[in-house]
């Protein structure tokens, strides 16, 4: 067991006794101090003149990832495990952990973890399906959805399996564990265990690597290792493997930080935004194109270079919106979104229902009749870019028609009744996604595994019609299929 550790005096404490106090008690504790200056060494040291277990050593350089480096070189067990110093671990974690790999003899098991905040915790398990049941002997191959879960502390890895391959932690002040968590998972295989193996803590207050997230360096260093990791899958030459991990960056890890990288119109970000793209440009079209339709609209925004499209991609949805579009050339971005990619008529049509759309159909009983015919008269400017009718649902297409400079008119294609048809097949769409979303569909199903729910219901929402019967006859043939 190996733990970085840096003015973690408050919390190291509880992180040893929940590691010394495991029910498998064959443990070796390398506790490496990085220079801290409030008392962790003091606190470390006294566990470590009790327990013979605990070995305490000084960072001879600087750096988490040295740190971890150089407690790997002094451990003697015949796995490595990870731990910080504010984090703890159930008591049967490394019990279960080992029983695993003696089990199968493979070099890595990995386990579910829980993420606890002040108010509220999360277990893994809950939006990872990939933690469910044992599985033994995977590679990347069997499931790219293990690279949505590249931290180094909820696993046991063979430690000379991990000398004889030369894996190393990256110097890096953030993320600096992603990079070897990938070489891990390209390079052995591994089984699973469903069971919790590790308490992650989010702290907040100005050491925690969460109030640093937001800091340009910071974020510049994390996209450098995502370059990193982006180079070893594609490496591996599987466009399944290399597709399934650019969307999942893309959609969670990388999307956490855009907001503010993008939303900073300061220099401090230029390192970030220019990594950014250069990670863009390995992305497959396909690859984006499966992510949320906002989120397609901004990383191609960014590919693009229109830092002003993608800011306001990113404002809230309805009013504030459609006001950032007044006031820049919404033609211009509207038509570079079409033409950027012909294959989606949902991403020129975004910004329509979105900002204009979403304004009038929120707030229709608010508007004035001039502010509405406004919003009205801006949205069919934009539909007659060339956007297609089929991009919008069956209400959207009514306000879109209804006549131009007439709020009577406006109002009256809001108030406008669906057709029942349209209604039944978005109800059903929508069940049949939450059918997914509860796994009871049984093996008839099993191709759905990983579809999101969310993104049969976002075709389905009160519907386009052409869609909301896509959706359905999709559903039947993957099932055959599966």
């Amino acid at each position: 067991m190996v733990i970085p550790a840096f003015n973690v005096a408050d919390w190291i404490g509880m992180t040893l006794e929940s590691i010394l106090t495991q029910t498998e008690n064959r443990i070796e504790v390398v506790i490496v101090d990085d220079g801290s200056t409030d008392g962790t060494l003091e606190v470390a040291t006294k566990f470590s003149d009790t327990d013979s277990r605990v070995h305490v050593y000084s960072n001879p350089t600087k750096g988490g990832a040295a740190a971890r480096n150089f407690g790997i070189s002094q451990a003697r067990g015949e796995f490595l495990a990870f731990a910080d110093g504010d984090d703890t671990v159930p008591e049967r974690a490394y019990e279960l952990l080992l029983q695993q790999a003696n089990r199968t003899g493979n070099d890595m098991v990995v386990g579910s973890h829980v993420t606890v905040w002040p108010h509220y915790l999360l277990d893994r398990r809950r939006n990872l399906p990939i933690f469910d049941e044992v599985r033994e002997g995977l590679t990347l191959a069997d499931e790219p959805l293990f690279l949505r879960d590249r931290v180094c502390w909820n696993r046991i890895i063979r430690r000379s399996t991990w000398n004889r391959l030369g894996i190393a932690f990256s110097e890096a002040k953030r993320s600096n564990d992603i990079q070897a968590m990938v070489w891990a998972y390209a390079l052995i295989a591994f089984d699973v265990i469903p069971e919790p193996v590790y308490i992650y803590r989010r702290r907040v207050g100005s050491s925690s690597m969460t109030s640093q997230s937001t800091q340009a360096k910071s974020l510049s260093d994390y996209l450098e290792q995502e370059l990193a990791c982006a180079e070893i899958v594609r490496a591996l030459q599987n466009r399944w493997i290399t597709d399934r991990y650019f969307r999942g960056i893309l959609e969670f890890d990388v999307w956490t930080h855009v907001g503010t990288a993008i939303g900073h119109e300061g220099s401090e970000f230029s390192v970030f935004r220019e990594r950014l793209q250069t990670l863009l440009s390995f992305a497959a079209r396909d690859a984006i194109r499966a992510l949320p339709v906002h989120q397609q609209v901004v990383y191609d925004s960014v590919a693009r270079g229109d830092w002003e499209a993608a800011r306001i991609a990113l404002l809230e949805q309805g009013r504030p919106m459609a006001a950032a579009l007044d006031a820049v050339d919404a033609e211009w971005i509207v038509q570079s979104l079409r033409l950027t990619n012909s294959r989606s008529a949902s991403q020129s049509a975004w910004f329509i229902r979105a900002g204009y759309l979403k304004a009038i159909i929120d707030e229709c009983g608010q508007l004035s009749d001039s502010n509405l015919i406004h919003l009205h008269r801006r949205a069919v400017s934009l539909v007659q870019t060339g956007v297609p009718k089929h991009a919008f649902t069956w209400r959207q297409q009514q306000i879109v028609l209804a006549e131009v400079g007439s709020a009577s008119a406006i109002r009256a294609a809001m108030a406008r009744p669906e057709p029942a048809g349209i209604v039944r097949a978005a109800s059903a769409a929508k069940e049949r996604a939450r059918e997914i979303a509860r796994r009871e569909l049984g093996d008839r199903f099993v191709g759905f595994k990983y579809l999101r729910a969310r993104d049969i219901v976002a075709l389905a929402r009160r519907a386009r019609p052409r869609h909301a019967k896509r959706i359905l006859a999709m559903a039947r043939r993957r099932g055959k299929r599966g």
